[in-house]
C-alpha cells in the first residue's frame, strides 16, 4: 500500500528548506550520509503528526 503525501521542511535543525514528494510504505528507510539530515527528517515527522493531535 503507497501513501502519496508532500511534505515541506522549513528551517528545521540543519535543514534550510525540503519540498520532496514522498511516497509512503508501511515501511520506509532513509538512506545517508552521516549528518545529512536524515534523524531531523524523522523527527520533524514526529512533530508534525503530534501537533496534529492537538
Amino acid at each position: 500500500m503507497l501513501i502519496n503525501e508532500t511534505k515541506s521542511i522549513k528551517e528545521f535543525r540543519g535543514i534550510k528548506e525540503l519540498k520532496e514528494p514522498l511516497k509512503l510504505s508501511k515501511f520506509n528507510i532513509l538512506i545517508g550520509k552521516n549528518n545529512s539530515g536524515k534523524t531531523a527528517i524523522l523527527e520533524s515527522f514526529f512533530i508534525s503528526k503530534s501537533r496534529k493531535g492537538l
